[in-house]
């Protein structure tokens, strides 16, 4: 296990001293140490959680109802309803997703088109 380890700790900070000079933009979102460590130690305690079987991992279920109360109420819609997604690529569908139900529900939109340059992500 301390091998193991050890060559993860090397690979991270290989890769900390490309991103950690200050002049990189878009790419990580650090918050300082602090709160990588309380995201580290987070993570730990959640990492076997599967957020799908929240007959098995209520605490999951929780937690996302109350970042999306905290995110509505940030913007001004404390009755806001939704969900969390793992990354950037999951994130776009989802609002992808919510745009065109939003618009088949709201609009009347049943054949919706999405314009998009050659460099779409």
């Amino acid at each position: 296990m301390d091998e193991v380890v050890e060559i993860l700790r090397l690979k991270s900070k290989n890769d900390e001293a490309l991103w950690n000079t200050g002049k990189i933009s878009g790419t990580v979102y650090h918050g300082g140490a602090e709160i990588q460590t309380l995201l580290e130690k987070a993570y730990g305690m959640f990492s076997l959680a599967n957020p799908l079987h929240s007959d098995l991992f209520n605490n999951c279920r929780n937690m996302e109802a109350e970042v999306i109360t905290m995110v509505g109420t940030l913007f001004g819609h404390p009755g806001a309803a939704g969900c969390m997604t793992m990354g950037g690529t999951e994130s776009i569908l989802m609002a992808v997703k919510a745009a065109r139900d939003w618009g088949r529900e709201e609009r009347g939109i049943t054949s919706p088109n999405i314009i998009v340059p050659v460099t779409v992500h």
